[in-house]
């Protein structure tokens, strides 16, 4: 009987083995502050990467109107 083993790609593997921080907020608009702040995180924190997660709505913004 022949069992086939499956392979995973060296790249996916390597993807599950990454730190990965994420960044939650409207960044409306992005400003040089949160890119000051996300690359102090990724030199100082033991992770790889930030991704931004952006918010559509901010709550703490009144809704405008035209």
């Amino acid at each position: 009987m022949n069992k086939k083993i499956s392979r995973i790609p060296l790249d996916i593997f390597l993807f599950f083995l990454m730190r990965i921080g994420l960044f939650f907020g409207s960044f409306n608009p992005i400003h040089l502050g949160h890119v000051i702040l996300a690359n102090h995180i990724v030199e100082f924190l033991d992770i790889d990467h930030i991704w931004f997660v952006v918010s559509p709505k901010n709550p703490l913004k009144k809704k405008r109107i035209f």
